[in-house]
C-alpha cells in the first residue's frame, strides 16, 4: 500500500509506486469507476453571466 509520507527519497517512492501499479495491473486488473460530483446548476449560473 502507499500512503503519504512513507518515502525515504525520491528513489524509495518511484519503487513503491511503480511496485503498486505492477500489483495493481496483475491482480486487479479492473479500471477505475471515475464519479463526477458536482451541481451542474452552478456551472449553467457562471455559463450565462
Amino acid at each position: 500500500m502507499v500512503r503519504h509520507g512513507d518515502f525515504m527519497s525520491a528513489a524509495h517512492q518511484r519503487r513503491r509506486v511503480l511496485g503498486f501499479i505492477g500489483c495493481w495491473n496483475r491482480d486487479e486488473k479492473h479500471p477505475f469507476r471515475w464519479t463526477w460530483r458536482s451541481d451542474w446548476r452552478q456551472h449553467e449560473l457562471r455559463a450565462t453571466a
